[in-house]
C-alpha cells in the first residue's frame, strides 16, 4: 500500500465499516450476535495489523506517513465508538510495541510521537491507578529517549508526559527522578548534542527542579553545552535573581 494513497486508506475505511454494519442472513453462522461479535472483532483485528505491521516495518515511508497513523487513530476511535475491545490495546502496549518500534525504525519521527500524545490525551485512566501508570509510562519513555539520545521528538514527548501528571508535587518528583538520570548519563558520556540539553533547559525554565538538580545542570551545561545554548541559561539566570 503507498502510504500516501488517501483513496487506498479511505477504501479500507469503507470496506470494514460495510463488515460491521452488515448483519448477516438466516441460514449463515453469522446472523447471531455472539456470531457476529466475533467476526467484528476478527476483520478489526486484521485491519490493526494490517496498519500496525506497515507503522513499525523498515519502510522510512510508511513509519513517518500521516495517512497511516491517522488511519490507526481512527480504528481505534471505531473500536470505542462501536464498543469493541481489542486485548493487549493499551497506552503502555502501543507506546512500547507501535510508537517506540517507529521511532527506531525511522529516527524524530513527528508523526509516531504525535499520535502518543493523542493516545495520552484519550487514554480512560482508572483513578486509583493514574498516577502510577503515568509516573510507569514516563521512566519507560526517558529509557528509549537515553538510548536514543538525540531523537528530539523523544523528548518532547517525554516532557509533554511529565507535564500531564496531575499532582504537583508527583510531578516534581518524576521531573527530578528523570533529570538526574539524564544529567548522570549526559556527563557520563559527555553529550554535547542539543536534543538533551533543549530538553532539560526546559525543565530549568518551568521551575521543575530542585535545588540540587538546577545547581548540577548549571554546572554541567557550562562545560558540555554549545556557547549559544550557554547564552540562553545565562539570561535564565539573570532573569531570575
Amino acid at each position: 500500500m503507498d502510504p500516501e494513497h488517501l483513496t487506498a486508506a479511505n477504501t479500507r475505511k469503507r470496506s470494514l465499516r460495510d463488515t460491521l454494519s452488515a448483519t448477516g442472513v438466516a441460514g449463515d453462522d453469522d446472523h447471531d450476535e455472539e456470531s457476529r461479535s466475533r467476526r467484528h472483532i476478527a476483520a478489526v483485528r486484521k485491519e490493526q495489523y494490517f496498519v500496525e505491521s506497515l507503522l513499525t516495518s523498515r519502510l522510512h515511508r510508511h513509519t513517518k506517513s500521516p495517512t497511516l497513523w491517522n488511519h490507526r487513530r481512527w480504528l481505534l476511535e471505531l473500536c470505542r465508538n462501536q464498543s469493541i475491545e481489542l486485548a493487549g490495546t493499551n497506552i503502555g502496549n502501543d507506546l512500547t510495541g507501535i510508537v517506540m518500534v517507529s521511532g527506531e525504525r525511522h529516527p524524530r519521527n513527528y508523526y509516531a510521537w504525535n499520535h502518543a500524545r493523542w493516545l495520552w490525551l484519550s487514554t480512560r485512566w482508572q483513578p486509583n491507578e493514574q498516577q502510577q501508570q503515568q509516573q510507569e509510562l514516563c521512566r519507560n519513555i526517558k529509557d528509549w529517549c537515553l538510548k536514543h539520545h538525540g531523537d528530539i521528538s523523544g523528548w518532547t514527548f517525554l516532557s509533554f508526559a511529565m507535564s500531564r501528571i496531575a499532582d504537583s508535587q508527583e510531578r516534581a518528583d518524576v521531573c527530578n527522578e528523570v533529570a538526574r538520570d539524564v544529567l548522570g548519563i549526559a556527563e557520563s558520556f559527555r553529550w554535547t548534542g542539543e536534543s538533551v540539553w533543549v530538553f532539560l533547559r526546559g525543565l530549568l525554565a518551568a521551575r521543575l527542579l530542585d535545588e540540587e538538580n538546577a545547581r548540577s545542570f548549571q554546572m554541567l551545561h557550562a562545560k558540555l553545552a554549545p556557547p549559544v545554548a550557554c547564552r540562553v541559561v545565562e539570561s535564565y539566570k539573570l532573569s531570575t535573581s
